[in-house]
């Protein structure tokens, strides 16, 4: 009778280390671990590489705008405050969205007048443990703006580059 006990015994010990070894196993980081970092390469890829009649260190002034809602459900928004810390002394300037007003005539400093450029991403996407998709672009004026979808690799640990940059839609 002892056999069958230590065979359930051993049966049940069995499954529990499986599972808890398992569990491990297959675990990706979240989005969130990599969501702030994919943006700001993004962002910096941007001011970069866009289409607009000011590009790189041409442009005078940088607003950048998150969109993380599906569809636009939301409204567009600002990075946090802590987010713009990354971008501390950055030259080209860059101020949060809010800071502008946005036209089919272009985009204007609220303070100063000056103008700029809207530079935006969209939803991220983990396509897998070291691929995220986000969809982003630029907004100049009504007749210089683009729509792009940029594919980043995570290399050398945890600094993310964009591998992939598809021209979607411009104006």
């Amino acid at each position: 009778m002892k056999k069958p006990q230590t065979w359930v015994t051993f049966a049940l010990l069995l499954a529990v280390l499986g599972v808890q070894g398992c569990s491990d196993l297959g675990s990706e980081p979240t989005l969130s671990d990599d969501e702030d970092d994919v943006r700001e390469e993004s962002y910096r890829y941007f001011f970069e590489h866009n289409y607009s009649g000011a590009v790189g260190n041409q442009a005078g002034l940088f607003f950048l705008e998150v969109n993380d809602h599906p569809h636009g459900s939301e409204p567009d928004h600002d990075p946090s405050d802590m987010f713009m810390a990354r971008f501390a002394g950055h030259r080209p300037r860059v101020k949060k969205l809010s800071e502008c007003t946005r036209s089919a005539y272009g985009v204007l400093d609220n303070l100063t007048g000056e103008s700029g450029i809207i530079i935006s991403t969209g939803l991220v996407r983990r396509l897998d443990a070291n691929r995220i998709e986000v969809w982003g672009g630029y907004y100049e004026s009504g007749v210089s703006a683009s729509l792009n979808r940029l594919v980043l690799h995570r290399v050398f640990g945890n600094h993310w580059v964009v591998v992939t940059d598809e021209l979607k839609g411009i104006a």
